[in-house]
């Protein structure tokens, strides 16, 4: 089978092959409107490896669901496959005793966003681009850093003045170059660097003018390899988020497999945020599919402010019964929240 992923605009349902889709739906372009193509794959499009197969492979055994159709250009540093592991203390202390954490943390680069930034940096590599830009608060930055370095593609990432020195050292050991930027200028570097110097932009699935539609599709295997792993599809899945995107690409992970007949349902999808940055149960609450902005007097941690409008967060947790949270704020995810079913339940280690 020969694999031809599709990018497809879910407004007008424009539709293409894959190409340097950095601003959007052209055609809704034409109207002054940005909206973020998705990669869509045929039905045929089946990998070998569990659950869709009967093989036990690496990250890239999921490559017929990946947007990298070319295998000389897909990079790997070891990236995926990470311990589902069941809480000793915080599942029997809430009455979940299969309470499961996914320990993303086992990554290269301790971070789930290494699933990310191998599938956006293979498509870098693939489509030919020379060079790579980010804007990143943290772990995203030396994630892109680390790949972009296998790849030998030179990597700038753009880091507020707000970043600690112990992140910017990481960042530069993972072989990237850090550059500091005060005030809210490192979006519109990024704009500058793509359209008038063919950077390729390693950022985030939002709808932005630049934004990136290829990396959110990694996060869908860890979606599968819960599915593989327990046998079985979780009753809930806990994401810790900042602008959703961990969350989105692991529920597109549960609806590709849901399409294909291979599970049978799709889990709630529960969104945890602190407080102060609470946009997507801010947007749940009003009954809206914007992302609201957190108040801004309000206290969020580093890298955690999100004020982007989008709407397939929301969407994601009203379509999988889901919700949103502020964990951090007089215990939200409690005993009562967190229940299940059968008591199983899985939360990601990372933030998203």
């Amino acid at each position: 089978m020969t694999l031809s992923v599709m990018f497809e605009c879910v407004r007008c349902r424009f539709r293409s092959g894959l190409d340097a889709w950095f601003l959007g739906c052209p055609d809704c372009g034409r109207e002054g409107m940005v909206s973020v193509l998705e990669a869509v794959y045929p039905g045929d499009a089946r990998p070998t490896a569990a659950p869709f197969g009967a093989t036990r492979d690496g990250f890239w055994g999921f490559a017929p669901r990946l947007p990298v159709p070319d295998a000389a250009s897909r990079l790997t540093i070891g990236e995926g496959n990470t311990p589902l592991v069941r809480s000793r203390r915080i599942g029997p202390a809430l009455g979940l005793p299969e309470l499961l954490f996914k320990c993303e943390g086992a990554n290269p680069t301790l971070s789930f966003k290494d699933r990310y930034a191998a599938v956006t940096v293979s498509v870098a590599k693939s489509l030919g681009f020379k060079k790579v830009v980010v804007s990143s608060t943290g772990n995203y930055g030396a994630s892109v850093s680390a790949y972009a370095a296998v790849a030998g593609l030179p990597c700038v990432v753009l880091c507020a003045d707000t970043v600690p020195a112990l992140v910017l050292e990481q960042i530069v050991h993972f072989g990237g170059q850090p550059v500091v930027i005060e005030g809210p200028d490192r979006f519109g570097l990024v704009d500058y660097l793509v359209s008038e110097h063919g950077w390729f932009p390693a950022g985030l699935f939002l709808e932005t003018r630049v934004h990136n539609p290829f990396g959110v599709e990694g996060y869908k295997t860890i979606a599968w390899e819960i599915v593989r792993d327990l046998h079985d599809v979780p009753d809930a899945v806990v994401f810790p988020c900042a602008r959703g995107n961990g969350l989105y690409g692991t529920w597109k992970g549960f609806r590709d497999l849901h399409e294909l007949g291979i599970i049978h349902r799709i889990p709630r999808m529960i969104a945890c945020q602190p407080v102060g940055s609470a946009t997507i149960a801010a947007s749940l609450q009003a009954g809206t599919s914007v992302r609201l902005s957190p108040n801004p007097g309000e206290r969020a941690g580093r890298g955690r402010r999100a004020q982007v409008r989008g709407d397939r967060r929301p969407r994601v947790r009203r379509g999988s019964g889901g919700g949103g949270a502020q964990p951090w704020h007089r215990g939200h995810l409690g005993r009562g929240q967190l229940r299940s079913r059968r008591g199983r339940c899985r939360a990601a280690r990372a933030g998203g």
